[in-house]
């Protein structure tokens, strides 16, 4: 492995897990756009992050069911959302239909506004019907009180949970323990010079790929 000198963001400004656990034993993320810097719009960027930062500690911590997201888009800025192309909507699908379709139980999008809904029609495009139908946008907090106890939602949204400010803190105590850890992942990348060949076609070793049988009449 070989360092490398691009560091991205670290920030846990929009990002917060509640600490209870649903009834049904899922664990409720909160995830709002209203911190993001308006020069800070890389979604990838804050995408490939959520995944790391998130499910790296929670990997060694957490025991859950499954997944579910309330994503707060009050406040989002267009830049945000002029940013959510096709390409990135395929490889998020790609990633929940691969890597975590076991694990999304829902996905709410909250006070997404009217620009917003065609980018959200495209997104479920990509997605297999059973993830899909787990995609929902909501306007108000009744809404998504139908769907997730009020008694985990955090104080800002009408719950019993503290408010966002504070679990913020507290996961941001969580990140800071390990340091170390996330220091080391962002310095690192493939060292491609240790990468092997790409094999050859040759009369006596053989030929590599798929071959299948043509029925001709």
């Amino acid at each position: 492995m070989v360092k490398n000198t691009e560091t991205p963001s670290r920030s846990t400004k929009s990002f917060l897990c509640i600490p209870t656990l649903t009834p049904t034993l899922h664990r409720l993320t909160v995830i709002q756009y209203h911190d993001v810097d308006a020069t800070d719009n890389d979604v990838k960027g804050i995408f490939s992050m959520f995944l790391r930062v998130f499910h790296e500690i929670r990997m060694h911590e957490d025991l859950a069911m499954g997944e579910i997201y309330i994503i707060d888009l009050e406040r989002i800025k267009f830049s945000v959302i002029s940013r959510l192309t096709p390409i990135l909507f395929k490889k998020v699908g790609f990633v929940l239909e691969k890597i975590h379709s076991s694990r999304m139980h829902a996905l709410y999008f909250y006070k997404a506004p009217t620009v917003f809904h065609s980018a959200l029609l495209l997104f479920k495009s990509f997605l297999p019907k059973k993830l899909s139908d787990r995609v929902h946008s909501y306007q108000t907090l009744d809404e998504i009180k139908k769907h997730v106890p009020v008694e985990l939602l955090p104080c800002d949204y009408g719950g019993q949970q503290k408010s966002i400010k504070e679990l913020q803190s507290l996961w941001k105590q969580k990140i800071f323990e390990y340091k170390n850890r996330f220091d080391l992942l962002e310095t690192m990348k493939v060292d491609e010079s240790l990468r092997p060949d790409k094999l050859k076609n040759d009369e006596i070793l053989g030929y590599y790929g798929n071959f299948k049988k043509i029925d001709t009449d």
